[in-house]
């Protein structure tokens, strides 16, 4: 798509001859795709249009498979992304200081591993609490 672009601005020539174009010597040509997505209420845009720019190395993907696998990708980031706010604002993470950072990702790593663990086991919990009412909901 780009060099579809390029050679529209350049006219008819090599992907080689391209690459002299850029700004960097030896450059390396990726092919994005750029997903706009937009959330609808009752037919009405609601919020603002939120842009992805993915790089998937698959040209065999159709428009809605990349938008689809975009989507699902960024959903994923972001579950990631609150379950560390979530981490840093319950342990008051803000103000802690290390004196190194290989000490805070140990920590870091620690921590996120003792989160999973907890989150592993909560369906476990919730089957013995149903199995066994009375041991886990004591009056």
């Amino acid at each position: 798509m780009l060099e579809k672009f390029l050679r529209k601005l350049f006219g008819d020539k090599s992907s080689q001859d391209l690459k002299r174009y850029h700004p960097k010597k030896n450059a390396n040509w990726v092919e994005v795709n750029l997903v706009v997505l937009r959330k609808f209420k009752n037919g009405k845009q609601k919020g603002r249009d939120f842009y992805l720019l993915c790089d998937f190395n698959d040209n065999t993907l159709t428009e809605d498979q990349i938008i689809n696998k975009a989507y699902t990708s960024y959903r994923k980031r972001w579950a990631i992304e609150e379950s560390h706010r979530q981490m840093k604002q319950d342990l008051k993470w803000k103000g802690m200081r290390l004196a190194s950072y290989t000490g805070l990702k140990n920590l870091n790593t620690l921590l996120s591993l003792a989160l999973y663990f907890i989150y592993s086991c909560k369906g476990l919990i919730t089957k013995l609490a149903e199995e066994y009412p009375d041991h886990y909901f004591q009056k």
